[in-house]
């Protein structure tokens, strides 16, 4: 009997490093986007420290210091909105490789299906060859049995 062989194994070990590559790229893209959003909490809870604040009350009468001031609350509220923009960004470069991920896995699994469906074909087509083989046997063994038997 032949040996098992899969004609697409080639291309099935090919779908499975890319289905591992994906895997790696939508690990990194999750981390990243967890990290933006952890970076725009922190910037908005800054943000509302700086709204939270006040000024002096020795500067409060100053309108240089009080421009400044609301400069300053403004350049916080800005850098956190940034942040949550970059944030949305990760989590929708996220969403894109999972997406690429699901396709490369759906097409790895398509292969393996086909793989464990040739193979059991194989191993079905071994098992009815070996049992014919060994019918042919015991008939040859009846056989001769019975024609030592008449001689």
């Amino acid at each position: 009997m032949r040996k098992f062989a899969f004609r697409l194994e080639r291309v099935e070990r090919l779908r499975s490093a890319e289905r591992r590559s994906a895997h790696a790229s939508l690990a990194i893209a999750i981390a990243e986007a967890f990290e933006r959003q952890s970076e725009r909490e922190a910037l908005e809870r800054e943000y509302e420290n700086a709204v939270a604040a006040d000024l002096p009350e020795e500067l409060a009468s100053d309108p240089a210091a009080l421009r400044a001031f609301a400069a300053w609350r403004d350049g916080r509220r800005r850098v956190a909105l940034e942040a949550a923009r970059r944030e949305l960004a990760a989590f929708d470069r996220a969403r894109e490789t999972e997406r690429a991920h699901a396709a490369a896995a759906r097409a790895h699994r398509v292969l393996e299906r086909l793989h464990a469906r040739r193979r059991q074909g194989w191993f079905e087509e071994a098992s009815r060859e070996e049992q014919k083989f060994l019918d042919e046997v015991h008939l040859l063994r009846t056989g001769r049995g019975q024609a030592d038997e008449e001689a």
